[in-house]
Formats: C-alpha cells, structure tokens, sequence
C-alpha cells in the first residue's frame, strides 16, 4: 500500500531565481516532518517500521507554476513590436528633415539661431511621445500589459529618448 500524498505550497512567481532555493528546503521539510510525526502515528495500527516507512516515501511537494506576467513572452514580442515600429516612423520622418531644409535653401537661415532646430525636433518629440504613451496605455487597458510604474515618471525617459534620437537624426543629416 504505497499512496503518493501531496502538499501544495504557493510561492510568489514574479522571481524565480530567489524561490528556487526555497521549494527545496520546502521538499526536505516536508519529508522530513511528516516521517517523524507520520511513522509513530502508523506503528500504532499495528505496521512495523519498515512498512511505515514504506507507506511515508510517497510524500512530496507539488509545485504549480501559475501566470507570471514578467516572463510573458507575448507581451514583451507585443511591446518590442509597438517601439520598434514607432521608432521606424520616427526616424523616417525626422532623418531627411535637414534634407528638406536644404532643398528648401532655408538651412543656411535656420542654422543662425540654434534653437529654430531644437523647434522643429520639438513636434517630432510630442506627437512620437503621445503616440508611445497612448499605445502603451491601450496595451495596458485592453492588451492585459503590465505597467505599474508612476505614468508621469515613465514620460520623462520617453521624452528624452525620442528627443535624442531626433537630434541624432539631425546631427547625422
């Protein structure tokens, strides 16, 4: 009469690493302690030792791994997607912007005052930034995206990342 038993044990997911160590020492323990309080209780009806030890090998952890967001593969192919093709667009557009200048014959005007190109990087800027933060935002809403940093925080590197990517733009145009 050999029965398998299970005990369940939940364990945040979220790092994997860190709980490995963990469901270990969780099988030990539960081996161990169930042998020790199992096998007197066993030898009262009447088994000896061996066969209680015998019925108590069967014993383990079951582990069950739930729904881990951060090692969603499809979200990140999904995020990865969205920035890649936005930055495309982005440098698209922005690339022959001293190009257009230049045909134009208004570069030489525009080069006078530095900061009418920092005013042309500026709409590039805001409409690549909404349109990053409204995607990302309807990822979250109706894509099941995980996001739980501060929204005003999380603009700022986005700004700044699309502000230097448009004045790398400029300055290799």
């Amino acid at each position: 009469m050999n029965h398998s038993s299970r005990v369940g044990l939940i364990l945040d997911n979220t790092n994997v690493q860190s709980i490995t160590s963990i469901r270990t020492a969780m099988q030990e323990i539960s081996v161990s302690e169930n042998m020790e309080l199992s096998v007197p209780a066993m030898l009262k009806t009447g088994m000896n030792a061996d066969q209680a030890q015998g019925a108590l090998n069967g014993i383990a952890l079951e582990v069950r791994s739930l729904f881990n967001p951060t090692n969603d593969y499809q979200n990140t192919t999904i995020l990865a997607f969205t920035c890649m093709f936005s930055f495309m667009i982005l440098n698209i557009n922005s690339l022959p912007l001293v190009a257009r200048l230049w045909v134009s014959k208004r570069l030489a005007a525009e080069l006078q005052n530095p900061f009418n190109i920092l005013l042309r990087i500026l709409p590039y800027t805001l409409f690549s930034t909404a349109g990053l933060i409204f995607s990302f935002g309807m990822l979250k809403v109706f894509g099941g995206g995980r996001f739980d940093a501060n929204p005003i925080f999380f603009i700022i590197p986005v700004v700044l990342y699309v502000f230097g990517t448009v004045c790398i733009n400029v300055l290799v145009a």
